[in-house]
């Protein structure tokens, strides 16, 4: 699968990552200047809020750190962020948070690849993902949440199921309810919508199929180069993951008839020891009477009983 990073936010601003290149249009100032800047290795996760909030997790090229940056977001959003132990370390691992900011500027979503954390989401939402929940654990863990204009919204769990409000994206949900009755929604990799847009929104297919639509024109030339360069990147880690895989069963083979060889190697000798110890006997019953003329063991004249 090839890792991708989607985000849509206020006055058309957009941030789309695949492994080998990004594509990124009116940001907040300060996200926008080291992005240009070229400070940024890799962006981890990134979530567009109203007024200029944000949560950004990235890679610093030059000293490899991993930043976690936050602006504007909701209190108990960032006392979950940046909650620390006993011991003064923080809770989470950074690189694996992701966040979907609501366009009211108080409701979201995040997980850190162990812990949800959800606030102010309405129902049918927040029932359908309390549902479930069994015994306080998801029973279905969701794998892709996004919140899309007015009280749009996007769930895809794990285990391939998917439930949405799609008012301000029909064309999408159009797609996305004929891929539920053919259930294919388990072959969408990311997906993420724009909440203060309608129509804009972008979806990955596990073929490496990248479908973005809604943007300005002026980005249409760097996204389309993203777009490709995501195709690209899914044929190269799908190669190289098929390539492993060969590998490991050849080399599961060669320990197999290793194996083999070494049993048959000590078949091999426990049937020529056998054959020796027959010989040896055979050769002793046929010279080990003794003889009638001079009555000593193992003779071999004509003279034995």
């Amino acid at each position: 699968m090839c890792d991708t990073v989607l985000a849509f936010g206020e006055n058309d601003s957009s941030y789309l990552e695949c492994p080998t290149r990004m594509a990124f249009d009116n940001l907040p100032a300060d996200v926008q200047g080291q992005l240009s800047n070229g400070v940024v290795a890799e962006t981890y996760s990134m979530a567009l809020g109203p007024n200029g909030s944000y949560v950004w997790c990235y890679k610093h090229k030059t000293t490899g750190k991993t930043m976690m940056a936050t602006n504007g977001i909701p209190d108990s959003l960032k006392e979950w962020i940046w909650k620390k132990d006993a011991g003064g370390a923080f809770e989470r691992t950074f690189q694996k948070i992701r966040v979907s900011l609501h366009p009211n500027g108080t409701s979201f979503y995040a997980v850190d690849g162990v812990a949800h954390q959800w606030n102010g989401l309405q129902d049918p939402l927040s029932a359908e993902l309390t549902g479930l929940i069994k015994d306080g654990q998801f029973t279905d863990t969701p794998r892709i949440v996004t919140f899309g204009v007015g009280a749009d919204y996007l769930v895809i769990t794990h285990g391939g199921k998917g439930f949405w409000r799609l008012d301000g994206h029909r064309e999408l949900r159009e797609v996305l309810d004929q891929w539920r009755k053919e259930r294919v929604l388990g072959q969408i990799t990311n997906l993420a919508l724009s909440p203060f847009k309608p129509e804009v929104s972008a979806i990955l297919a596990e073929t490496g199929l990248m479908i973005v639509s809604g943007l300005p024109d002026r980005t249409k030339q760097p996204v389309d180069l993203l777009v490709e360069a995501t195709k690209a990147d899914t044929a190269r880690i799908r190669e190289q993951r098929e390539q492993a895989e060969y590998e490991q069963a050849a080399a599961k083979i060669r320990s197999n008839q290793r194996k083999i060889d070494l049993l048959n190697m000590a078949t091999a000798q426990a049937d020529a020891q056998t054959r020796r110890n027959m010989e040896s006997s055979a050769f002793m019953d046929s010279i080990g009477t003794r003889c009638n003329r001079c009555y000593g063991p193992y003779c071999t004249c004509s003279y034995r009983y």
